[in-house]
């Protein structure tokens, strides 16, 4: 692929992703999922494989994502800040 077809398609998927955002969709395929949450589509068929994004298939073969188990996925194992470790230290202390 050059680098013409290789920047047409970025642009193509920005249209969609656009597209979708605008529409407010609920249902992303794999390149919309990917371009969601900033990672190449390999990374996402693996995490798929491995479970640990999920996803449905209705037909069998094509996968898709709820945007909200997306954003779920990415506020996965919050760190909390030292304010809030502190306050639970203090709320075990009384």
């Amino acid at each position: 692929m050059t680098n013409e077809q290789l920047l047409e398609k970025l642009q193509e998927l920005e249209k969609e992703f656009i597209k979708a955002k605008e529409e407010n969709e609920i249902m992303l395929d794999v390149e919309q999922a990917s371009l969601f949450l900033n990672l190449s589509t390999s990374t996402i068929y693996k995490l798929t494989s491995l479970k640990k994004l999920p996803h449905h298939k209705p037909g069998g073969k094509k996968i898709y994502f709820r945007r909200e188990d997306l954003i779920k996925y990415q506020f996965r194992n919050r760190i909390q800040d030292k304010d809030e470790l502190v306050g639970q230290a203090h709320q075990i202390k009384i």
